[in-house]
């Protein structure tokens, strides 16, 4: 949980003060609230100090009133007048994103709601304690509103706007758990593991089979609904592709691919994003085919295929790889020896020559080169900029800066230079990868690290990097796993932003994920941009709106998000049988 504030707000000051007070139960008083759920009066007095004003930020002008008082004032005052700024002003932070800025609005509108009917249906207090539903309203609306008066930060001018969605997130989250305590009385709650003996395999192909594995669970998540695809590798491969060029329906409609989902991030809600790169751009490393569409920029949690059809989760840098510069005359290659990190030395001879490469993880700038070297800013194999004298460059969102310890017998800022990109291979050449992150299950064992894996600073995705929820959301997740005999993949399309299926935080998906019998997993991309594919139709719900219990409903598709990476599942049956009826084609 984030540190609370050094100087509380009068509305958090209250709040605190008030957790767990009260008159003393008579005999024939209703049961508190607090006391029949497993939340502690301390449990929630934490959760209210989450998302701190900046220290600069001005002071919301919030009476000192109590508990009760102020609840009445956030309600009928502090909420009409905050609402109707949510969307202008974020509108503003993201760059004049109207239709985003209108999605983050109806969140913390209807999380309100949500919060809003509990404290009706309950009432505000219960045997002198103060309903948590009631206290979190207060602290949403009051965040927020503390939010949308912070001064724009220059370096991450969409900053406000992510703050205002991770807060509707926390405490939507929050809420579910205390929905979930309080209901399902009669209801025995289970393990991952019971939940998934219990659920109905069934056969997609000869080598796939899917579950959907639903229940309420012994973890603080309450109910799950996760759809579940396990692949038998010796008789699949899997495709790595960027769906941006033509469109994922077209790649799903081959006769060859049985299943697809979700990949890993790409530039979105990041600000400002600058040319080259563009919104919608993948993050981190990604072949397909064979053809390097991203170099590893980050050093993250990667899903790999060999040529010959091995398959491997674990994080990848950009250490071994190579890089050529080349003219219409000369190439020279350097190899990256280091991540984020000067350590070489400048006089060293080797070849290919040594390179360090940094990115947002490390800051802003990188370090000047030393000597005769030279900087060279890249997203993927774009140069952006060269240093012309003994300093840093600016770090591009999702590219590098290369420092290199000599000087390259050209113009490297040429236009006719062209960049290349080598992957090292000790065993076998990559044929398709896909990269993520963090790391949820190494050898075995719930292994989180979010740091070491880049997601730190202003690395992309921010909402990781500059997570203050401290891995308390409950999200649409996805993850993927393999066994520790490689015979088999999981992958796991954890269903959230409802209450009957909240969602899962990063530790619960790694819990699931071990408890399918994955050796090594990780995370891709998930919330809005979690899908999972069967047979052409997509089985999960994805979607960017919040339910509250009960929604049910038809899935808007307008209230999805287009699909920007893939990872399809191809049986090795079906692509002989193409190849063969492809041949015949032939004259």
């Amino acid at each position: 949980m984030s540190q609370p504030d050094l100087y509380p707000p009068p509305f958090l000051s209250v709040l605190c003060a008030d957790m767990g007070g009260g008159s003393a139960p008579t005999a024939d008083a209703p049961p508190s609230l607090l006391r029949t759920t497993s939340l502690s009066s301390s449990t929630i007095r934490s959760t209210i100090r989450a998302f701190p004003k900046s220290p600069d930020s001005p002071v919301l002008d919030i009476p000192s009133l109590d508990a009760d008082l102020l609840y009445e004032h956030v309600t009928s005052s502090l909420h009409p007048t905050t609402l109707p700024k949510v969307a202008p002003c974020l509108t503003e932070a993201l760059g004049g994103d109207a239709k985003q800025a209108a999605l983050f609005a109806r969140r913390f509108a209807s999380v309100h709601a949500l919060l809003e009917a509990d404290v009706k249906e309950r009432g505000l207090r219960q045997d002198g304690s103060l309903n948590p539903s009631a206290a979190y309203l207060i602290c949403l609306t009051c965040r927020v509103a503390e939010m949308l008066l912070d001064p724009p930060d220059p370096d991450n001018a969409s900053r406000v706007a992510l703050r205002v969605r991770a807060a509707c997130d926390f405490f939507y989250s929050h809420y579910c758990v205390l929905h979930h305590s309080l209901s399902n009385p009669s209801s025995t709650p289970r393990s991952f593991r019971e939940l998934i003996d219990a659920s109905e395999p069934r056969d997609l192909s000869p080598s796939l089979q899917t579950m959907a594995v639903s229940g309420l669970s012994n973890s603080l998540c309450g109910p799950i609904k996760v759809n579940v695809l396990r692949v038998h590798l010796p008789s699949s491969h899997l495709r790595c592709v960027d769906a941006r060029p033509t469109s994922l329906s077209e790649h799903i409609a081959s006769p060859t691919c049985a299943a697809a989902i979700s990949g890993g991030f790409f530039l979105y809600s990041e600000s400002p994003i600058l040319p080259p790169s563009a919104r919608t751009d993948p993050v981190g490393l990604l072949v397909s085919d064979g053809e390097i569409v991203n170099p590893p920029s980050f050093a993250r949690a990667s899903l790999v295929e060999g040529v010959n059809g091995s398959v491997t989760i674990a994080p990848v840098s950009m250490c071994g790889w190579r890089v050529t510069f080349a003219d219409d005359i000369t190439e020279r290659t350097f190899c990256v020896t280091h991540h984020n990190g000067l350590l070489f030395d400048p006089e060293l001879e080797a070849h290919p020559a040594p390179a360090a490469a940094f990115n947002r993880a490390y800051g802003l700038v990188s370090p000047p080169a030393f000597g005769r070297g030279k900087c060279v800013a890249l997203v993927n194999s774009t140069i952006v900029a060269v240093s012309e004298r003994r300093e840093g460059l600016p770090i591009p969102l999702a590219g590098v800066v290369l420092v290199i310890p000599e000087v390259v017998l050209f113009d490297i800022a040429d236009e006719r230079v062209k960049v290349s990109w080598y992957a090292p291979y000790e065993k076998e050449k990559i044929r398709n990868a896909m990269a993520g992150g963090p790391m949820l299950v190494v050898e075995g064992k719930v292994m989180i690290d979010k740091d070491e894996e880049d997601f730190s600073k202003t690395a992309p995705p921010v909402t990781f990097s500059q997570d203050e929820t401290f891995d308390t959301n409950l999200l649409p997740r996805m993850g993927i796993g393999v066994t520790a005999d490689s015979q088999f993949l999981y992958a796991a399309a954890v269903d959230g932003r409802d209450v009957d299926t909240p969602g899962m935080t990063l530790k619960l998906l790694a819990e699931f994920l071990q408890a399918l019998g994955c050796s090594q997993a990780m995370n891709l991309d998930g919330g809005s941009s979690k899908r999972m594919i069967l047979g052409g139709t997509v089985v999960d719900n994805s979607t960017t709106e919040v339910k509250g219990a009960g929604g049910g409903g038809t899935l808007d598709k307008e209230k999805v998000r287009v699909l920007r990476t893939s990872i399809l599942f191809e049986e090795k049956e079906k692509e002989k049988e193409a190849a063969a009826a492809k041949k015949q084609r032939q004259p």
